[in-house]
């Protein structure tokens, strides 16, 4: 069973659903990946061994952007506001909706952006600046 997951075991549970967990010798297991062109540039970040220490922080904080969700970004960094045939470079219109607005990728629309904010400074805060981990929640 993954981490996250112990409420909708016990409610399958309750409900007949799924029999109380056994091991079964199976494993389950975490990774990342970064991209090649990340690798070929730094190499000390395909493992995690380049990404602890202090001496890491600021390396961390400049490479890892945070997220800006499609809303964010045409409103906040768009030169263009996302308007259709502008030719951004990001984003070929605003978004048409709640849900559009506060997605981080939309095939075809929105290719997603990442930018340094405040959290990201290590100038400003050389032992709390941090880059940023995408995580997929195992809850969804």
């Amino acid at each position: 069973m993954w981490s996250g997951q112990r409420k909708n075991w016990d409610d399958a549970r309750r409900e007949g659903v799924v029999e109380p967990a056994e091991g079964n010798g199976q494993f389950g297991k975490y990774d990342w990946t970064v991209p090649r062109w990340v690798a070929e540039e730094d190499p000390t970040l395909l493992s995690f061994y380049g990404l602890r220490g202090e001496e890491n922080r600021r390396k961390l904080a400049d490479r890892f952007k945070r997220p800006t969700n499609w809303r964010e970004y045409c409103e906040e960094m768009s030169e263009t506001k996302c308007e259709p045939g502008s030719g951004d470079e990001f984003a070929v219109r605003p978004p048409e909706n709640d849900e559009e607005g506060n997605s981080y990728f939309v095939e075809d629309a929105f290719r997603g952006y990442f930018r340094a904010t405040d959290k990201n400074d290590c100038d400003a805060d050389p032992a709390g600046c941090t880059g940023h981990f995408v995580d997929r929640s195992c809850d969804s």
